[in-house]
C-alpha cells in the first residue's frame, strides 16, 4: 500500500458519487469512464473483488483508495444504480490536475445523481497550534466553532492523562450531515514532522451543494491556473463555512443565544484559511428525492387507494382486482399535466422519450374511453 507524503495541502479529502442507469450498457460505460481515470494516477490496474452489501450485488475496491459498488438492471434493491467513493489515499496520490479532470467528468457524466459526500480538508506542517491544544482549548472553554452543539475527543490517554498517538477534537455527530475535525495528522501516519489537519465531512444536501459549486469552478475557469485558484478557494471556503473557529473566553455559563456575537477567529486560524468566502446556501425548501415524496404519498394515500379498488371491483366497474388496479392508476395519470410528463421525458435517455411520451398519451386515451364505458 501506497504512504500518502508528508505535505502541506488544501483539497478535498473524500468524495461519493451516484449514477442511475436504465440501461446495461450505460452502467457499464460508468465503469469504463471510473477505470479510465484512475488508470491516469496508477501503473497498477487490478481491482480487487469484495465482498456483495446489503445494499449492492457487486463491489470492487482498488488500492489506491476507489470503491465502486453496484446493482444490475434486474435486482430487487437499487437497480441500475452504480456508487463512486474516492477516499483520502487517492487525493494523497494524484496530481491537483487528474483532481480536477476527474470531478469536471463526474460532474458532467450523463446519469450522475447525486454527490453524496464531500470531505475537504487542508494540513499544517508544524503548526502553532496542536490538535491536542485544540482539545484543551475546548474543555478550559477559550474554543468552540460556531453552528455546533457538541463534540467529543478522540485519542487514548494513559494514567497520567497524556494522549497516546495523537488527539482529534470532533465537533458534530457522527450521523449528521456535516461535521469538522482537527486532528494530529503526523501521529496518524508516523511522519517525523509534527502536522495537523483540520477537516469537515458534508453529506446529503451539502455535499451535493458545496461539490456543484466546486466543478462549476473549475469548468468555468478561463485558464489552468484559474481553474487551481478556483478548486482551492471553493475547497477553503467549504472548510471556512463549516469550520469557524472563535475565541469563547469569558462566554458566561449557559452560553447566551447571541454568543457568537462579536466573537473573532484566533489568529492560527485566521492564518490557516487565509481568505474571504462566500457561504454557499441551501434552498429554502429542497425538491425532494423522488423516492421520498413517493413514500409521502404511500403513507398519506394507500389507504383510500386500497379502498377504491375494492369499490371498483365490489360495483362492477372493474371485473378484477388487477383490472381495477390498471384502471385507477390510467385515472391518475388522467390528471398529470402534459409539462410534468415532458419533463420527466426531458430526464431519460434520447432514445426512450418519444416511446415514454407516446405509452402516456394511449394511456391517457385508453383511461378516457374505458371511462365513458363504466360511467
Amino acid at each position: 500500500m501506497a504512504q500518502a507524503p508528508c505535505e502541506s495541502s488544501l483539497r478535498p479529502d473524500w468524495l461519493g458519487v451516484t449514477f442511475r442507469s436504465t440501461t446495461a450498457r450505460h452502467q457499464q460505460q460508468v465503469w469504463e469512464m471510473v477505470q479510465h481515470h484512475i488508470s491516469r494516477v496508477t501503473d497498477d490496474s487490478e481491482w480487487d473483488v469484495s465482498s456483495a452489501s446489503r445494499h449492492f450485488e457487486n463491489c470492487l475496491r482498488h488500492e489506491i483508495g476507489a470503491r465502486f459498488e453496484a446493482s444490475g438492471m434486474q435486482a430487487k434493491i437499487n437497480a441500475g444504480v452504480s456508487v463512486l467513493n474516492l477516499s483520502g489515499m487517492y487525493w494523497a496520490l494524484s496530481s491537483v490536475y487528474e483532481q480536477m479532470r476527474f470531478i469536471t467528468h463526474l460532474n458532467e457524466f450523463k446519469g450522475r445523481y447525486h454527490w453524496t459526500r464531500l470531505d475537504a480538508q487542508v494540513t499544517s506542517l508544524e503548526p502553532d497550534q496542536t490538535a491536542e491544544q485544540i482539545c484543551e482549548d475546548v474543555q478550559e472553554r477559550r474554543l468552540w466553532i460556531k453552528g455546533y452543539q457538541g463534540w467529543e475527543q478522540k485519542g487514548v490517554k494513559d494514567l497520567d492523562g497524556k494522549v497516546l498517538h495523537g488527539a482529534s477534537a470532533c465537533f458534530g455527530a457522527a450521523s449528521s450531515n456535516r461535521r469538522a475535525t482537527s486532528y494530529n495528522k503526523s501521529a496518524e501516519q508516523g511522519w517525523k514532522i509534527p502536522a495537523r489537519r483540520d477537516e469537515v465531512r458534508l453529506r446529503g444536501e451539502w455535499a451535493e451543494q458545496h461539490t456543484n459549486a466546486m466543478a462549476t469552478a473549475i469548468a468555468g475557469a478561463a485558464s489552468e491556473d484559474a481553474a487551481i485558484s478556483a478548486y482551492q478557494e471553493t475547497t477553503s471556503a467549504a472548510i471556512a463555512q463549516h469550520m469557524q473557529y472563535l475565541d469563547i473566553t469569558g462566554t458566561p455559563i449557559p452560553k447566551p443565544k447571541n454568543w457568537a456575537r462579536g466573537k473573532k477567529a484566533p489568529q492560527w486560524w485566521s492564518e490557516t484559511l487565509e481568505q474571504e468566502f462566500t457561504p454557499v446556501k441551501l434552498n429554502r425548501k429542497a425538491e425532494d428525492d423522488i423516492e421520498t415524496r413517493f413514500a409521502y404519498m404511500k403513507s398519506q394515500w394507500a389507504r383510500t387507494f386500497a379502498e377504491y379498488l375494492g369499490y371498483r371491483v365490489r360495483s362492477g366497474k372493474s371485473d378484477s382486482f388487477l383490472q381495477s388496479s390498471i384502471d385507477t392508476s390510467l385515472q391518475l395519470l388522467q390528471h398529470a399535466k402534459a409539462d410534468d410528463v415532458l419533463r420527466v421525458a426531458e430526464g431519460l435517455p434520447e432514445e426512450h422519450r418519444a416511446a415514454f411520451i407516446a405509452a402516456y398519451e394511449g394511456s391517457i386515451d385508453l383511461a378516457a374511453s374505458h371511462s365513458e364505458m363504466v360511467l
